[in-house]
């Protein structure tokens, strides 16, 4: 505060908040995750309980909360509330690993892990298991080394999933995330059909002319937009590598030609993750940064959204949650998520799995399709040990935070890079990856007009 010139702070008019510095402002959120930017006279003023009563800014900060006498109780309990919605419910989003790649083990004494494919029988355990969920949406999305490959499965389980929900009556959601190499018409059409949404892989060289990937994220594109079901849409699932970096516009040009609206600019791929990587894309935070800049700004001339900016932008703006984004606090390891092996166990995630798959580490597993009872999961002592590790109001670091309310842990991540649950904060990549976007976007709110901010809201799936 040094740096606005603040002397003292009247304790007795404020509420308790936290602030960062953006562009030539300052932006301060509360407790309730309300947001508001501030000059350097009116934050002084502000703290210094001195501000003008019959100011803009005044008015602004009691509008949203900042100003103990003027506090409207009931909206900043709303407002809580809503951000904590998810955790009414059981876990919505059920993982289904429909196959297995070799995975060979250092030690010679080791088998290591076959090949497999998941059976019918444990698709329907899984899926018996998710409609015990007392969430009221499902979310169902099919992953593996290569799910395609397990095509006869994919079908039967969604199909087997909305005969139950014939009884259920619960909304259900499905997604695929895929390369395009095994891809047909006939498969195409079908998750058209389905209204599933498809969330391709691509890396660098899928933006060359041509490129398999390229090709069948327009035919997909084309046969969605084709098609009546609702749900089916394309998510271009980008690894940000070094060699992408620099390259924003190609990015956004490719997927505007082929007809994409959605992108997941991706820093870490859980594909990637063995006993020497991380599995993180490669790229430095500061390069990523100037990236995301360039790639956000075309994409929102373009009318194209950011994956993770919608979901960062669904709490900035309403503190809602935006469907099937992991980033949260707590996580939604074990809470809001389960992921299924393609030999039954359950884990609290999908990174989790490929944790346990590709290192030989079980830490993320909570039980068996067929051994574990539905409340054994929901209340296993690991997934109350990743809700108190992942809560980021009580985290050091996190706990002076602006971005306390919008942000999210990964606990795998956190794993992953530091060996504990809880990861440090300070010196955490996924966290300076999750400060760059942030800082991005607020960039583009401070300053907005309203025709601008509407489009972002809009950009977020708000409007």
């Amino acid at each position: 505060m040094q740096s606005a010139g603040i002397s003292t702070v009247d304790a007795k008019k404020i509420s308790p908040f936290t602030y960062r510095a953006i562009d030539d402002a300052y932006l301060v959120a509360n407790d309730f995750g309300n947001w508001a930017f501030l000059t350097t006279d009116d934050f002084k003023a502000y703290v210094e309980g001195d501000l003008d009563s019959d100011s803009p800014a005044f008015n602004v900060l009691r509008s949203k909360n900042f100003l103990i006498d003027e506090l409207d109780e009931k909206a900043a309990t709303r407002r809580v509330e809503l951000r904590y919605q998810a955790l009414k419910f059981g876990p919505r989003v059920h993982i289904l690993a429909l196959n297995r790649d070799a995975v060979s083990a250092d030690d010679s004494d080791d088998e290591g892990l076959p090949a497999a494919q998941m059976s019918k029988e444990v698709v329907e355990r899984a899926l018996d298991l998710a409609f015990m969920s007392t969430s009221p949406e499902l979310s169902f999305s099919f992953r593996g080394d290569s799910p395609l490959s397990n095509w006869d499965i994919l079908t039967y389980a969604v199909e087997y999933a909305k005969n139950r929900n014939d009884i259920a009556l619960k909304k259900l959601r499905f997604s695929l995330d895929t390369e395009a190499d095994l891809l047909d018409d006939e498969k195409v059409a079908w998750l058209a059909e389905q209204g599933i949404l498809v969330r391709l892989f691509f890396d660098e060289n899928s933006f060359e002319a041509g490129s398999d990937q390229a090709r069948w994220a327009k035919s997909l594109a084309e046969a969605m937009n084709a098609s009546e079901a609702e749900g089916g849409a394309v998510v271009a699932l980008v690894a940000c590598s070094p060699g992408l970096m620099g390259k924003a516009k190609l990015v956004v040009d490719t997927c505007v030609e082929l007809g994409i609206r959605c992108v997941d600019l991706m820093t870490h791929d859980i594909r990637n993750i063995n006993d020497a990587s991380d599995g993180y894309t490669g790229c430095s935070v500061d390069d990523y940064r100037r990236f995301y800049q360039e790639a956000f700004g075309q994409m929102f001339e373009a009318g194209i959204s950011e994956w993770t900016a919608m979901g960062y932008l669904r709490r900035i703006f309403a503190a809602e949650e935006c469907d099937d984004f992991e980033l949260s606090s707590p996580a939604i390891d074990g809470v809001g998520q389960f992921s299924y092996d393609v030999d039954g166990n359950v884990y609290t995630s999908d990174a989790g799995r490929v944790v346990f798959e590709q290192r030989d580490d079980p830490i993320f597993m909570i039980g068996h399709v067929t051994r574990t009872g539905y409340q054994d999961l929901v209340y296993h002592p690991t997934v109350r040990a990743l809700v108190l590790a992942t809560t980021l109001e009580v985290q050091p670091g996190w706990i002076n935070s602006t971005y306390k309310h919008y942000a999210g842990k990964a606990p795998v991540l956190s794993y992953l890079e530091h060996g504990s649950l809880q990861g440090r904060m300070t010196d955490s990549v996924s966290t300076q990856l999750q400060f760059a976007i942030l800082d991005t976007l607020f960039e583009h709110l401070h300053g907005a007009d309203d025709e601008q901010l509407s489009r972002l809201r809009t950009f977020a799936g708000l409007a």
